[in-house]
Protein backbone atom coordinates (compact mmCIF):
# COMPACT_ATOMS: atom_id res chain seq x y z
CA UNK A 1 0.00 0.00 0.00
CA UNK A 2 1.19 3.52 -0.87
CA UNK A 3 1.36 5.76 1.74
CA UNK A 4 0.98 9.20 2.62
CA UNK A 5 4.22 11.42 3.22
CA UNK A 6 4.70 14.71 4.93
CA UNK A 7 6.13 17.64 3.63
CA UNK A 8 8.99 19.71 4.41
CA UNK A 9 7.08 22.67 3.38
CA UNK A 10 5.13 24.12 1.40
CA UNK A 11 5.83 26.35 -1.88
CA UNK A 12 2.65 28.91 -2.43
CA UNK A 13 3.27 29.32 -6.14
CA UNK A 14 2.68 25.41 -6.33
CA UNK A 15 -0.22 23.46 -7.24
CA UNK A 16 -1.84 23.22 -3.56
CA UNK A 17 -4.75 25.82 -3.55
CA UNK A 18 -4.75 26.00 0.04
CA UNK A 19 -1.66 27.81 0.17
CA UNK A 20 -2.35 29.58 -2.83
CA UNK A 21 -5.49 31.09 -1.43
CA UNK A 22 -4.41 32.10 1.93
CA UNK A 23 -1.43 34.28 0.56
CA UNK A 24 -2.99 37.78 1.53
CA UNK A 25 -1.09 38.51 -1.90
CA UNK A 26 -3.53 36.70 -4.21
CA UNK A 27 -7.34 37.55 -5.26
CA UNK A 28 -9.71 34.63 -4.52
CA UNK A 29 -13.42 34.19 -4.82
CA UNK A 30 -15.12 35.52 -1.15
CA UNK A 31 -15.59 32.54 0.34
CA UNK A 32 -11.82 31.13 0.31
CA UNK A 33 -10.80 34.23 2.12
CA UNK A 34 -9.69 33.57 5.16
CA UNK A 35 -12.09 34.11 8.60
CA UNK A 36 -9.57 33.58 11.39
CA UNK A 37 -6.11 32.96 10.53
CA UNK A 38 -2.14 32.88 12.79
CA UNK A 39 0.58 33.51 10.53
CA UNK A 40 2.18 30.49 10.81
CA UNK A 41 0.01 28.37 12.00
CA UNK A 42 -3.62 27.73 11.06
CA UNK A 43 -5.88 28.82 9.01
CA UNK A 44 -9.88 29.03 9.18
CA UNK A 45 -11.86 29.03 5.37
CA UNK A 46 -15.78 28.42 5.62
CA UNK A 47 -16.80 25.02 4.25
CA UNK A 48 -18.22 24.62 0.73
CA UNK A 49 -21.35 22.23 0.82
CA UNK A 50 -22.83 24.04 4.00
CA UNK A 51 -25.77 21.85 3.83
CA UNK A 52 -26.32 23.79 7.33
CA UNK A 53 -24.31 27.16 8.08
CA UNK A 54 -21.82 26.97 10.96
CA UNK A 55 -19.17 25.02 9.05
CA UNK A 56 -15.83 25.96 8.70
CA UNK A 57 -12.39 24.12 7.71
CA UNK A 58 -9.43 24.35 9.45
CA UNK A 59 -6.39 24.04 7.60
CA UNK A 60 -2.65 24.26 9.12
CA UNK A 61 -0.09 26.16 7.47
CA UNK A 62 1.81 23.55 7.12
CA UNK A 63 1.99 21.54 3.97
CA UNK A 64 1.27 18.22 5.18
CA UNK A 65 -2.07 15.45 4.30
CA UNK A 66 -2.84 15.26 7.86
CA UNK A 67 -3.81 16.76 10.97
CA UNK A 68 -0.67 13.73 12.96
CA UNK A 69 1.42 15.25 10.47
CA UNK A 70 1.66 18.83 11.62
CA UNK A 71 5.18 19.46 12.96
CA UNK A 72 5.64 18.34 16.85
CA UNK A 73 6.53 22.08 18.28
CA UNK A 74 3.05 23.22 16.42
CA UNK A 75 0.03 20.46 17.56
CA UNK A 76 -0.66 22.47 21.12
CA UNK A 77 -1.33 25.65 19.59
CA UNK A 78 -3.04 24.50 16.48
CA UNK A 79 -5.14 22.40 18.64
CA UNK A 80 -6.17 25.64 20.79
CA UNK A 81 -7.06 27.60 17.38
CA UNK A 82 -9.63 24.82 16.56
CA UNK A 83 -11.06 25.04 20.05
CA UNK A 84 -10.96 28.90 19.38
CA UNK A 85 -12.59 28.47 15.96
CA UNK A 86 -15.45 25.91 17.80
CA UNK A 87 -16.16 28.16 20.32
CA UNK A 88 -16.88 30.77 18.56
CA UNK A 89 -19.09 28.75 15.68
CA UNK A 90 -21.16 26.97 18.85
CA UNK A 91 -22.06 30.67 20.08
CA UNK A 92 -24.02 31.32 17.16
CA UNK A 93 -24.75 28.06 15.46
CA UNK A 94 -24.90 25.28 18.47
CA UNK A 95 -23.04 21.90 19.43
CA UNK A 96 -20.65 20.63 16.41
CA UNK A 97 -19.05 17.85 15.43
CA UNK A 98 -15.26 17.78 14.37
CA UNK A 99 -14.28 15.11 11.02
CA UNK A 100 -11.32 14.42 9.37
CA UNK A 101 -10.38 12.99 5.81
CA UNK A 102 -6.79 11.95 6.35
CA UNK A 103 -4.46 11.53 3.40
CA UNK A 104 -5.46 12.60 0.15
CA UNK A 105 -6.50 9.90 -2.84
CA UNK A 106 -3.76 10.83 -5.64
CA UNK A 107 -1.32 9.39 -2.62
CA UNK A 108 -3.08 6.42 -1.37
CA UNK A 109 -6.71 5.31 -3.16
CA UNK A 110 -8.00 4.26 0.58
CA UNK A 111 -7.93 7.92 1.91
CA UNK A 112 -10.91 9.40 1.91
CA UNK A 113 -10.05 12.91 1.61
CA UNK A 114 -10.58 14.99 -2.05
CA UNK A 115 -7.49 17.38 -0.93
CA UNK A 116 -4.13 17.21 -0.26
CA UNK A 117 -3.71 20.02 2.17
CA UNK A 118 -4.90 18.46 5.75
CA UNK A 119 -7.83 19.93 7.20
CA UNK A 120 -10.64 19.52 9.75
CA UNK A 121 -14.06 19.98 9.32
CA UNK A 122 -15.90 22.04 12.54
CA UNK A 123 -19.52 21.99 11.80
CA UNK A 124 -22.77 23.09 13.97
CA UNK A 125 -24.60 20.09 13.22
CA UNK A 126 -23.93 18.13 16.55
CA UNK A 127 -27.03 17.84 17.66
CA UNK A 128 -28.94 16.36 14.89
CA UNK A 129 -25.97 14.56 13.44
CA UNK A 130 -23.89 11.10 15.03
CA UNK A 131 -20.94 10.18 12.85
CA UNK A 132 -19.48 6.84 13.27
CA UNK A 133 -16.26 4.84 11.79
CA UNK A 134 -16.41 1.82 9.32
CA UNK A 135 -14.68 -0.39 12.45
CA UNK A 136 -13.93 0.36 16.49
CA UNK A 137 -10.32 1.88 15.77
CA UNK A 138 -8.62 4.02 18.55
CA UNK A 139 -10.83 6.67 21.05
CA UNK A 140 -8.83 9.66 22.54
CA UNK A 141 -10.16 12.09 25.15
CA UNK A 142 -9.81 14.91 23.42
CA UNK A 143 -8.70 16.72 19.82
CA UNK A 144 -5.38 17.65 22.38
CA UNK A 145 -5.01 13.74 22.82
CA UNK A 146 -5.18 12.80 19.65
CA UNK A 147 -2.81 14.89 18.42
CA UNK A 148 -0.19 13.91 21.01
CA UNK A 149 -0.07 10.97 19.60
CA UNK A 150 -0.23 12.11 16.06
CA UNK A 151 3.37 10.00 15.59
CA UNK A 152 1.15 6.90 15.54
CA UNK A 153 -0.82 8.21 12.31
CA UNK A 154 1.52 9.53 10.11
CA UNK A 155 2.27 7.31 7.19
CA UNK A 156 -1.36 5.70 6.39
CA UNK A 157 -4.73 7.41 5.67
CA UNK A 158 -6.87 7.62 8.98
CA UNK A 159 -10.71 8.37 9.82
CA UNK A 160 -11.65 10.83 12.51
CA UNK A 161 -14.48 12.26 14.42
CA UNK A 162 -15.80 13.65 17.37
CA UNK A 163 -19.56 13.82 18.08
CA UNK A 164 -21.06 16.44 20.97
CA UNK A 165 -19.48 15.66 24.44
CA UNK A 166 -17.69 12.52 23.35
CA UNK A 167 -14.31 11.13 23.03
CA UNK A 168 -12.35 11.85 19.11
CA UNK A 169 -12.79 8.21 17.33
CA UNK A 170 -9.82 7.04 14.79
CA UNK A 171 -10.03 4.73 12.44
CA UNK A 172 -9.03 3.16 9.14
CA UNK A 173 -9.74 4.77 6.17
CA UNK A 174 -11.74 3.20 3.23
CA UNK A 175 -11.40 5.10 0.16
CA UNK A 176 -14.57 6.57 0.12
CA UNK A 177 -14.83 10.22 -1.21
CA UNK A 178 -16.28 12.81 1.51
CA UNK A 179 -17.38 9.58 4.25
CA UNK A 180 -18.40 11.64 6.72
CA UNK A 181 -20.32 14.50 4.69
CA UNK A 182 -21.95 11.67 3.22
CA UNK A 183 -23.14 11.05 6.99
CA UNK A 184 -24.40 14.38 7.65
CA UNK A 185 -26.24 14.75 4.63
CA UNK A 186 -28.01 11.58 5.31
CA UNK A 187 -28.87 12.24 8.92
CA UNK A 188 -30.21 15.65 7.68
CA UNK A 189 -32.95 14.15 5.10
CA UNK A 190 -30.61 15.61 2.14
CA UNK A 191 -28.26 12.40 1.57
CA UNK A 192 -28.37 13.34 -2.30
CA UNK A 193 -25.96 16.89 -1.11
CA UNK A 194 -23.06 15.14 0.09
CA UNK A 195 -20.67 16.29 -2.43
CA UNK A 196 -19.86 19.69 -1.96
CA UNK A 197 -18.38 20.98 -5.40
CA UNK A 198 -22.10 19.69 -6.76
CA UNK A 199 -23.85 21.19 -4.08
CA UNK A 200 -21.56 24.62 -2.38
CA UNK A 201 -24.84 25.85 -0.58
CA UNK A 202 -23.16 29.73 -0.86
CA UNK A 203 -26.64 31.38 0.69
CA UNK A 204 -25.19 29.03 4.39
CA UNK A 205 -21.79 29.85 3.48
CA UNK A 206 -23.06 33.48 3.63
CA UNK A 207 -24.99 33.41 6.63
CA UNK A 208 -22.32 31.57 8.64
CA UNK A 209 -19.71 34.55 7.67
CA UNK A 210 -22.37 37.24 8.50
CA UNK A 211 -22.94 35.47 11.79
CA UNK A 212 -19.24 35.10 12.97
CA UNK A 213 -18.55 38.65 12.12
CA UNK A 214 -20.70 40.29 14.11
CA UNK A 215 -19.72 37.68 17.24
CA UNK A 216 -16.51 39.26 17.47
Amino acid sequence: MLVTKPFERADPAGPCFVCRGVDPRREVVWYDRPVRQVAGLATALLGVGALEPGYLLVFPSAHVTSFAQVPRVQRQALVGFVEEQRALVEREFGPTVLFEHAGCQTHDPTSSACVAHAHLHLWAVGDRVRLSLPDPGRTFRSLKAFMEAGDLYLTEPYLLAQNWGEDVLVGRSVGVPQYFRRQVAAQLGRRDEWDYAAFPHEMAMSRTLSLLARGT
